[in-house]
């Protein structure tokens, strides 16, 4: 009986898992645009919005590393 519970309880629970996963996209990655891809080859040949994402994606790891390693320097009391 407390086989059949638990069994019921993991069926349950990768079912759950199953519909979240559905609705993900396949890849992180790839975007589909759509009807607005035009929209957007035009929009970036004036305003380089890519570059702009690169750059910010790229800054803010570098911020975040660099607070990272201050927060462990701290930590271990070489900042004072």
């Amino acid at each position: 009986m407390t086989i059949a519970i638990l069994n019921a309880i993991i069926k349950g629970f990768a079912s759950i898992v199953m519909v979240i996963l559905a609705v993900l996209p396949s890849s992180p990655f790839t975007w589909d645009l759509g009807e607005l891809s035009g929209i957007w080859g035009v929009a970036n040949y004036f305003i380089p919005f890519a570059g702009m994402i690169t750059l910010a994606v790229n800054y803010t790891l570098a911020v975040a590393t660099w607070y990272g390693i201050r927060w462990i320097l701290r930590f271990t009391r070489y900042i004072q």
